[in-house]
């Protein structure tokens, strides 16, 4: 049984350098260990993990879903992401590359609206100057379009205004909100800082002070990852209530 909504958890190391002792590569995915998460997590569950640093102000947002938990002297759960670019590029020793807006991670279905197309997507991550909406295409970059919001959440704002398509690239598009409209300015703040009130009640797990010290790593080992999908398999197939 998988969450609704995606869990929001943060993760903080010292340096990006210690991400990349903590990043496995398995079968097209990335690994992720992560610590005690202090909320219950089953196989399948949804997450939007953000990883903060303190030798900088950058951070890195990665959308997964948990693969399996470990009890015991090592509490905590495997996460597994689709993304493997972040793991290739930090194993190969090449430094993060820092993003100009922090983006936060968020779930709300989406109306877009260009000339005579109607959409709806879902939006996945926002900034202040634009978003990323998955499971939508025919978008044309050269018409303008407009967003509105389709969840119940009062915070958020039902219309978010006019927007530009910057790139679009399997079933996903990234867009800039035109903030020289001074109501989609308006609204995006308001989206923006209703997202980002979220992750700020979110606790900040962090990454244990004797790890990464003289070779040593506390990462237990990770799951052989196509063994233990099949095993999930077989038992939602048998399982009369999945």
């Amino acid at each position: 049984m998988t969450s609704q909504r995606p869990v929001l958890l943060r993760y903080r190391f010292r340096t990006p350098a210690q991400l990349r002792n903590h990043l496995h590569l398995a079968d097209g995915r990335t690994l992720f260990f992560y610590r005690d998460p202090h909320t219950e997590l089953g196989f399948g569950d949804r997450v939007f993990l953000e990883i903060g640093f303190d030798e900088s102000e950058h951070k890195v947002l990665l959308r997964g879903s948990v693969l399996s938990s470990l009890q015991g002297t090592t509490p905590g759960v495997w996460l597994e992401f689709p993304e493997t670019h972040l793991a290739r590029n930090s194993l190969q020793g090449d430094a993060v590359s820092p993003r100009k807006q922090r983006r936060l991670g968020c779930e709300a279905m989406v109306q877009v609206i260009q000339e005579d197309t109607r959409a709806i997507g879902r939006m996945v991550d926002v900034s202040m100057g634009g978003a990323r909406i998955a499971s939508v295409a025919g978008l044309r970059p050269e018409a303008a379009l407009s967003l509105r919001i389709l969840a119940d959440d009062p915070a958020y704002p039902s219309e978010i205004g006019e927007a530009q398509l910057v790139w679009a690239e399997d079933g996903e598009a990234a867009v800039r909100f035109l903030r020289n409209d001074p109501r989609t300015r308006v609204a995006s703040m308001r989206l923006f800082s209703a997202v980002q009130e979220k992750w700020a009640a979110v606790e900040e797990a962090t990454h244990p002070p004797i790890c990464c010290q003289f070779g040593v790593h506390l990462d237990p080992r990770p799951p052989a990852l196509k063994a233990l999908q099949e095993r999930h398999a077989n038992h939602v197939a048998t399982d009369p209530h999945c």
